[in-house]
């Protein structure tokens, strides 16, 4: 960058052929000699060192969209990659239900066998106990008859 050079009797005479009086064109060329004073300006040079940075920087840009295009390609795969392994997933629990109504069917035979079993045994005790209690009794009925028999024959004999 560098600085303008400024003629300032240049500028006073144009400004004096515009109409502007002495006075005036001189202040004015003052006031104009002290802003562009600290100013720099850039160069046709420094115009290109800047260019040349913003290419730079454009690449860069490009580059870094050019890694971030394939960091996305890689989470949408890992995502296509994790919705197929839910699918898997939902699928086996499926398999899971199916196979947990399938016990639950059999367990519901095996109750309905076991109740009917346990029908059966009990008809069968009770049939037994019944067949049980009736030869106690006529054993029992046998033994008193015995029993009275002997009393009476000893009651005879004594």
């Amino acid at each position: 960058m560098t600085t303008a050079a400024f003629d300032t009797l240049k500028f006073v005479q144009t400004l004096h052929r515009v109409g502007f009086e002495e006075r005036q064109a001189v202040g004015v060329s003052d006031a104009f000699k002290e802003a562009f004073e600290g100013a720099r300006f850039a160069t046709p040079r420094d115009m290109d060192r800047l260019d040349g940075k913003i290419d730079r920087l454009d690449a860069k840009i490009d580059r870094l969209e050019v890694k971030i295009d394939a960091r996305f390609e890689q989470v949408d795969v890992r995502l296509e990659q994790v919705g197929a392994r839910f699918e898997q997933v939902d699928a086996r629990f499926e398999q899971v239900d199916a196979r947990f109504e399938q016990v639950d069917a059999r367990f519901e035979q095996l109750e309905s066998k076991m109740d009917d079993r346990f029908a059966q045994m009990e008809e069968k005790f009770n049939g037994r106990m019944e067949s049980m209690e009736q030869r106690l009794t006529i054993k029992l009925g046998s033994m008193m008859m015995v029993a009275a028999v002997g009393i009476a024959a000893l009651v005879k004999i004594l």
